[in-house]
């Protein structure tokens, strides 16, 4: 018997989610910073997405994530609830914030993909099961068959 998994990314289940997060007054603060909220809580995915876009991560003394784009940089810093929201100075537009977060949205999605792809080859085994196969679509959904080694 066998079993197949389909993966979609993240980015492609939350487009729709990512549509509806728009700015609210609240997310622009004294006209020169921008901030975006996230849905992400993971902070080695999310510093490996950031790596993913190309942004250098280190962290502040206060806890928050400094990434440093070529060009620009901006902080991500955990709200009450744990997620990672992004604060973009004035030298972004908001516009180009935006952007930015659903790029980071789209490389964090992925990173998590791969995480969950890791711990099934991990699980895999014990679960008397074994992975026959694996492939990527053009859209990057992975699909997953695995078959069952006992009963």
């Amino acid at each position: 018997m066998s079993l197949s998994l389909v993966l979609i990314p993240l980015s492609i289940a939350a487009a729709a989610a990512s549509q509806a997060r728009r700015p609210r007054p609240s997310d622009v603060e004294a006209g020169n910073e921008v901030r975006v909220e996230s849905r992400m809580r993971d902070e080695t995915l999310l510093v490996a997405a950031l790596g993913d876009l190309g942004a250098a991560v280190s962290r502040t003394g206060d806890g928050a994530l400094l990434a440093r784009t070529p060009d620009r940089a901006l902080t991500m810093r955990r709200d009450a609830a744990g997620l990672w929201n992004a604060c973009f100075a004035e030298t972004w537009t908001p516009d180009g914030a935006r952007a930015f977060v659903e790029d980071l949205d789209r490389a964090y999605g992925l990173q998590v993909q791969r995480a969950v792809i890791r711990r099934l080859e991990e699980r895999a085994p014990e679960a008397g099961m074994r992975i026959t196969s694996q492939s990527v679509d053009d859209d990057r959904v992975v699909t997953l068959v695995m078959e069952v080694e006992r009963a």
